[in-house]
């Protein structure tokens, strides 16, 4: 792995050979060092050619630096702003907001055949067009979902093992939500939805796998749940803010297996908490 900064590079010739370089920008240390990426990547390439597709790069951030992600890179200047996620939410200090409707999520599979999951060297990233979520007058059109562990919100102070977010954007207006959904890890209990995504051998940093066919109807229970919502930011670099946050109360399981094939890629890929300052969070209970 790379730290501060570090842009790892890969090369396929047998081998799986890895070498970092800093990011542009970057004015601190030197970035060759171990990071907070797990080295188990780094053995030989011993997955089939044919199931798993790999490009000469991928991207790792310094989770293990993450205080100075708006201080230390050019370009990462937001990260310090006044409007960004993760956020502890504090369910006290939560303004409710009674019987409302659920979330207005329309989410289903892909229009591709086959779906893949690619790891870009900071998480397991399955692109593509898997439905919409209106809010207002607006239809945010899903571009991908990935995975973070631990959690990077926390409720009360307290992480689950796990937090998915699906990535919508508004066409119309060029805005950015994103739907948060908790996962924990109970053992023997198997995401089916996800099995494919978790399953064996685990794609390697700048690689991809074909997963056959996802499809994100998968989690109504959850997105049928009551929500929080704030205005906050993109929770990795360059961390752009004005992205509206639904942060959903229901939670779902994965198995402590699947969590397990995660981390043999991440040791953990989480933002830490950052200030709400003034921020109001909201709290859709659904009737």
């Amino acid at each position: 792995g790379c730290q501060n900064g570090g842009v790892c590079f890969e090369t396929l010739n047998g081998l799986t050979v890895n070498f970092c370089s800093c990011n542009a920008g970057w004015i601190g240390p030197v970035c060759g060092m171990d990071g907070e990426t797990n080295k188990a990547r780094m053995h030989p390439h011993t997955e089939n050619p044919q199931a798993a597709r790999c490009d000469l790069g991928f991207k790792v951030f310094p989770y293990s630096e993450a205080k100075l992600w708006g201080t230390a890179f050019e370009g990462w200047e937001d990260c310090a702003g006044f409007k960004q996620s993760p956020i502890n939410i504090v369910t006290r200090g939560t303004k409710n907001l009674w019987y409302q409707k659920p979330l207005g999520t329309f989410f289903s599979g892909s229009s591709a055949k086959v779906d893949y999951v690619e790891n870009n060297g900071h998480a397991f990233e399955v692109p593509g067009d898997f439905g919409s979520v209106t809010i207002g007058d607006c239809r945010y059109d899903v571009s991908q979902f990935h995975f973070h562990a631990p959690s990077e919100h926390t409720v009360d102070g307290k992480r689950a093992d796990m937090e998915m977010h699906i990535v919508t954007k508004c066409g119309r207006t060029g805005k950015s939500a994103v739907v948060a959904i908790f996962l924990e890890a109970v053992d023997g209990k198997h995401n089916d939805c996800l099995q494919n995504i978790f399953s064996a051998p685990a794609p390697l940093a700048g690689c991809e796998k074909p997963i056959g066919s996802i499809n994100l109807s998968c989690f109504s229970t959850q997105l049928k749940g009551s929500y929080w919502r704030y205005d906050g930011s993109l929770t990795t670099p360059p961390c752009s803010q004005g992205v509206l946050w639904n942060v959903m109360k229901v939670r779902g399981t994965i198995s402590k297996d699947q969590l397990a094939e995660f981390r043999s890629r991440y040791r953990a890929n989480n933002r830490p908490v950052q200030p709400t300052y003034s921020r109001e969070v909201l709290f859709y209970h659904v009737r």
